[in-house]
């Protein structure tokens, strides 16, 4: 088995680019294992419509990304007090067998004086806590399961980056299962180093296997740089490929209740319509509605688009921040 480290970089840009670059591009006929820790981050699965998720205006204001991986799956955090294994294997039969992924880390768990049970197919939990969260990826033969293991995370931070914003929105993207976690060390009620449990979690998953280093050229660098800048730094991946949704936006005006139904596909906004309160200048109001189509729904952009058009105060009755507040 090859095992990879990176503790230099807790960049979950890097990381996920490692992760699909050793994945695509080491092409073994061994496994690969790769532990690696990231800072503040919201990870959602690949057929998630992030705006179901997180509330996209929050982790702006706190700074943390939002990345897609190419696993499925529901949203995670990750923080400093997270750790994240992958075993990369070429037994892309052992697809959805996650307990053949998950019992190093259910021994591992045992080491420390914790018994974990697998529950709702690849969930680790502990005294009823979910502690662990797991996902698989499957290409050209070859198989991608990776996982979380939470001992030390901001769990407030946690709940606020995956608190959905409230707002109707109708899609059938695959939304995340809500479920009480908890940290290792709360449940241990002792101290215990993120080194301690990563030399159980090693022990375990290298059990009877002869571990293999493994070093990354330059060459190899040019094409995870590549990998991170062409996905993991994209709007279109992480963002732009949410499934296409409809959502409704209320707003009290001078008017009344003004409601908007907005339709969004491939990160763009498809039409705008105007589903309350009359106005005398319908062809203003359709205007209006006509500028945002094919706008990338994007705060950003939506701002552009309204100052472009030249939103007047009397138009909904509402000024340009306050049109921007409720498309957005």
């Amino acid at each position: 088995m090859i095992c990879f480290e990176n503790p230099q970089s807790t960049s979950p840009f890097v990381n996920l680019a490692i992760e699909e670059f050793l994945l695509r591009h080491v092409l073994v006929d061994q496994p690969i294992l790769h532990f690696y820790v990231n800072s503040p981050v919201v990870i959602i699965g690949r057929n998630q419509n992030v705006f179901e998720e997180i509330d996209m205006k929050e982790v702006r204001k706190r700074g943390i990304p939002v990345l897609r991986r190419l696993s499925g799956g529901g949203a995670v955090y990750h923080d400093l007090g997270n750790i994240n294994y992958s075993l990369i294997s070429p037994d892309q039969y052992l697809l959805n067998n996650y307990e053949a992924f998950t019992m190093p880390v259910f021994n591992a768990l045992r080491q420390i004086g914790l018994i974990a049970e697998l529950r709702n197919r690849s969930s680790i939990f502990v005294q009823g806590k979910k502690v662990s969260g797991n996902a698989q990826y499957a290409t050209k033969g070859r198989l991608l399961s990776h996982g979380t293991l939470l001992l030390n995370s901001d769990l407030t931070q946690l709940r606020s980056a995956l608190q959905p914003r409230h707002q109707e929105i109708s899609s059938r993207a695959i939304q995340s299962v809500r479920t009480s976690v908890a940290n290792l060390r709360d449940l241990l009620h002792k101290e215990i180093s993120l080194d301690e449990v990563m030399v159980h979690l090693k022990r375990e998953f290298l059990d009877r296997v002869p571990a293999v280093g493994f070093e990354l050229s330059s060459q190899d660098w040019e094409v995870i740089r590549k990998i991170e800048e062409d996905r993991y730094r994209s709007w279109e991946w992480n963002i732009g490929r949410s499934p296409g949704f409809t959502t409704i936006r209320r707003a009290l005006t001078t008017y009344g209740e003004l409601v908007l139904e907005i339709q969004v596909d491939k990160g763009a906004i498809q039409t705008v319509r105007l589903l309350s309160v009359n106005f005398k200048d319908n062809h203003a109001v359709n205007a209006f509605c006509d500028c945002l189509a094919g706008v990338r729904y994007d705060p950003q952009d939506i701002a552009l688009a309204l100052h472009a058009y030249g939103v007047e105060q009397n138009l909904l009755g509402l000024g340009e921040e306050e049109l921007l507040t409720l498309i957005y």
